[in-house]
């Protein structure tokens, strides 16, 4: 088991999940996981947004799939601009239509029982790239992590060739 506070570059990480999305979806889940048993797990998610809308990507736990019971906190960086905010759901990052992005996401269950994450996303290319920091959490504890959703807000946003890889610190 790693010591915490251990740099991520150091930790050994077991693959627990990989997916390769095979056509257009709304979701993909992570399921048979254990965080009392892990601390903490790390996803990288490489998305393509497929449709034209401007989409979100959030990160439920234990079915919780009601938005209103997670909040985030954001730092959004483009170019010169840079733009702070709060939102209330459990957001991972945001994609253009027609563009991608790749996630990186680690998550946890706190002392106190709550889930938490913190999401770096790197989106668009060249002169147009944009960072956004998000920090969230569930508005109440949870006993375990044992399963994790990404959905799309909008149908068909998480576009095929996809890949997403769970991981967890090898112990």
């Amino acid at each position: 088991m790693p010591v915490r506070g251990t740099p991520l570059s150091l930790i050994d990480w077991q693959i627990l999940a990989q997916i390769e999305v095979e056509e257009n979806c709304d979701y993909v889940d992570f399921v048979n996981l254990d965080i009392n048993r892990d601390w903490e797990y790390y996803l990288d998610a490489v998305i393509k947004n497929p449709t034209v809308n401007y989409t979100g990507y959030l990160l439920f736990v234990e079915g919780d799939y009601t938005a209103a019971n997670y909040y985030n906190q954001y730092i959004h960086g483009d170019g010169t601009n840079i733009v702070a905010a709060r939102s209330n759901n459990p957001c991972i990052g945001f994609l253009f239509g027609g563009t991608r992005g790749l996630f990186n996401v680690r998550i946890t269950r706190d002392p106190y029982g709550y889930f938490r994450y913190i999401s770096a996303i790197n989106r668009n290319t060249g002169s147009t790239q944009e960072l956004v920091i998000r920090f969230g959490s569930k508005t109440a504890p949870v006993s375990n992590i044992t399963s994790l959703r990404v959905s799309a807000e909008v149908s068909g946003a998480i576009g095929a060739g996809s890949r997403f890889i769970l991981a967890r610190p090898r112990s």
